[in-house]
């Protein structure tokens, strides 16, 4: 099976990012357009996330299944604010990474989560909210397809589309997610 992967470089887009609205919070038709868009068959679309770097001292690997619309926006939202105060663009991305991940309102959720069935007390922190903030150095997030996937315009949560068949799906866990995995081979990986 060939790579299905047309991921374009950030390098490439960065003007286009840094030329969004400012002031606001970002809206679809700002983000889910074709310089951003990776993949698409069908209903199925998929769009580039401006978050990228790996936490190499990460004890512990949170793995969803794709960033939805609000982790999207959030990335570009911290991306561009980022560069525009001066931070490096791989700085910028890596921040976007923690700001994003499982960020918005299922981060709440997840924290209860995570409590409950005692992974703050394996990492002995407090609580793991503390792993989106002060102690991040212990956390890696990520997702199986780590660019936003849509159906329909609606997040992808796993159900129809079989995207784990397709060609794009395959490079993408292969591509991506399996190199996250393999480096970093002791962390305790939670999917989510």
């Amino acid at each position: 099976m060939t790579s299905a992967l047309r991921i374009p470089h950030f390098d490439d887009l960065q003007p286009i990012i840094m030329s969004l609205p400012v002031g606001r919070a970002l809206e679809r038709a700002d983000l889910l357009r074709e310089e951003f868009r990776v993949h698409k068959d069908g209903n199925i679309e998929a769009y580039f996330m401006p978050s990228d770097g790996l936490n190499p001292a990460a004890t512990l690997l949170l793995a969803g299944i794709t960033p939805g619309w609000t982790q999207m926006e959030l990335a570009y939202r911290e991306v561009r604010c980022s560069i525009a105060a001066g931070m490096s663009a791989a700085d910028a991305r890596m921040s976007a990474r923690y700001v994003a991940g499982f960020g918005g309102s299922m981060r709440k959720n997840l924290v209860s989560m995570l409590d409950g069935i005692g992974v703050a007390e394996v990492l002995d922190v407090r609580s793991t909210e503390r792993l989106f903030a002060p102690d991040r150095a212990h956390v890696h997030s990520t997702s199986v397809f780590r660019h936003p996937v849509f159906i329909r315009g609606k997040n992808y949560t796993g159900h129809g589309g079989h995207l784990e068949r397709s060609a794009f799906g395959q490079a993408c866990i292969r591509d991506l997610f399996v190199s996250e995995l393999d480096a970093l081979p002791e962390a305790l990986v939670v999917p989510i």
